[in-house]
């Protein structure tokens, strides 16, 4: 069961995605198409340029892509791109061992149901969701773990280059070890064959990855497409001949930078002198652009703006995109009607805007994903019993522990004495500092000293109510509650991993025909019994 919440938890989202639902005018300013209310009618007129070659192109490189394991659904939707009445819906993430956490499945979730959204509302087009696998960063630490009821587990994988190229060896022997080491029924055993499957069967991260998802969300319609591809590169040279030869982009997002900052928003990127990476001899280096025109790697391989431009025209597929360009190839390679972001891709996505105008590139529609925490029978049984829910588990631990205690033994009496003496007892110490009174400190320390004493008492009587076996178990019930479900700073979305969900409930495929849309959050509660 699906609900909306009606409420953003303090401190979930990064002010501006707070603001962005609030509406606020200054904060969709940075970004004219988002917001709940986006127009998508003018986007799509816009598309009407998108060259039949770059279809073409695009749909050749996906057929290849899914050969093997192509579905009938999926091979009409790719073939429909070559259709000038058909557009994309992307999202991404950058590819992880068994999926990586919770967040990823509802980025993939909320542009299947976009992409429906959409089509009932335009029948007169058809709209593609696409997940954009990010296979050619290269932070394997980030990708390479997963965790499960507590425990971490490792992929002890090559170290270097595009995670996207790496081979899959390990992998399916990590599927054993998991079904050793969790004690899994034959139910939950056969949900891990997937992923072992996958890691046996294809020979890069990338490769299984897709597999997976195919064959989880193929159903729902998701497509799914790897970058790392020489074709598509090819579509890209322009842009990267700019890149190397101006400091357009540097310099058109350092100004939109700025102009979040008087926002008093924290910007999430930096535009660097060049926003390119280099993929040689199985490595992806940065490329530095120095004082005199010649760029250089961090491995200090020197080039030539000459050098490199030749490159870019003749091998394109050896330059890789920065987080600062990776949208700007989507734009390019993709007939791309909206970009479905997370709370940090909303940030930079905002810095990005001018950039799109700058290089003469119709911006996406920018849309925030869904957001779930979800609720197993054990949580929903714990929130019955401490006659709690949403939205009282998103309040703090002592707000909680105090209402606990209140339901359990009525108010502690010292509570609100204690919060209007703190306030009195500094407000006399500004008199007295103001006074400049010979005693100050002397009254300070003494009514410091009274008010702790009737802070102890207050602790103590706490204290003795908790000590109690019954209640005790009932505070601790609270805490792993809140942190299983309801923790505001480390959403469960970000801290726990899609596969124990997975193994336990089969939760994958869409939910929902179409996911519920709310204007004041994204976040929604997701009941599994």
């Amino acid at each position: 069961m699906i609900r909306k919440a009606d409420i953003l938890p303090d401190g979930y989202f990064p002010p501006l995605v707070e603001r962005f639902y609030r509406e606020d005018p200054e904060v969709l300013s940075l970004y004219p198409p988002a917001g709940p209310h986006a127009d998508f009618a003018p986007v799509i007129q816009s598309y009407s340029h998108f060259s039949v070659h770059k279809r073409n192109v695009l749909a050749s490189v996906l057929q290849k892509q899914y050969a093997g394991i192509v579905s009938s659904g999926i091979a009409e939707s790719i073939e429909s791109l070559r259709d000038a009445n058909t557009f994309t819906v992307t999202t991404g993430q950058q590819i992880h061992v068994f999926l990586g956490p919770l967040y990823v499945l509802y980025k993939a979730w909320s542009a299947i149901s976009l992409s429906r959204q959409l089509a009932a509302k335009y029948p007169q087009y058809r709209f593609v969701p696409i997940f954009w696998m990010a296979t050619e960063d290269h932070d394997l630490e980030e990708i390479q773990t997963v965790k499960l009821w507590g425990q971490t587990y490792t992929w002890q994988a090559p170290a270097g280059g595009p995670v996207g190229r790496l081979p899959t060896r390990g992998l399916a022997e990590l599927c054993t070890e998991l079904k050793q080491k969790l004690h899994l029924n034959p139910e939950q055993a056969e949900r891990l064959n997937l992923f072992e499957e996958a890691y046996s069967r294809f020979p890069t991260l990338a490769d299984a990855t897709r597999f997976l998802l195919h064959r989880l969300l193929g159903d729902d319609g998701l497509v799914v497409l790897d970058p790392d591809h020489p074709e598509l590169k090819k579509e890209f040279v322009p842009v990267l001949l700019q890149e190397l030869s101006s400091d357009k982009v540097q310099s058109t997002v350092q100004t939109a930078t700025g102009q979040m900052k008087s926002m008093g928003l924290e910007p999430a990127i930096s535009a660097r002198s060049c926003n390119l990476f280099l993929i040689e001899n199985g490595k992806r280096n940065r490329l530095d652009k120095a004082a005199d025109g010649s760029f250089h790697t961090t491995d200090t391989t020197t080039f030539s703006l000459q050098a490199l431009s030749e490159k870019a025209e003749e091998s394109p597929e050896i330059f890789s995109p920065n987080v600062v360009l990776r949208p700007v190839y989507q734009q390019v390679i993709l007939p791309n009607l909206a970009y479905v972001a997370g709370p940090s891709e909303m940030v930079y996505w905002c810095q990005l805007y001018p950039l799109f105008q700058a290089l003469e590139m119709q911006a996406p529609v920018l849309k925030h994903r869904h957001a779930f925490t979800i609720s197993d029978s054990t949580a929903i049984k714990w929130m019955q019993e401490l006659k709690t829910g949403f939205p009282e588990l998103w309040e703090s631990r002592e707000v909680l522990k105090n209402r606990l205690m209140q339901q359990l033994a009525g108010a502690n009496p010292m509570l609100p004495v204690l919060k209007e003496l703190e306030a009195v007892i500094q407000q006399s110490a500004n008199v007295l500092y103001t006074w400049k009174h010979p005693d100050l400190k002397a009254l300070k320390k003494t009514g410091e000293a009274w008010f702790q004493q009737l802070k102890t008492a207050s602790e103590k009587y706490e204290t003795e109510l908790f000590s109690q076996e019954k209640n005790a178990a009932l505070l601790s019930r609270l805490n792993k509650l809140k942190s299983r479900v309801a923790d505001n700073t480390s959403p469960q979305e970000r801290t726990q991993y899609w596969l124990e969900w997975y193994l336990v409930s089969g939760l994958g495929a869409m939910p929902a025909a179409e996911l519920p849309e709310s204007e004041s959050s994204p976040l929604m509660y997701l009941d599994i019994q």
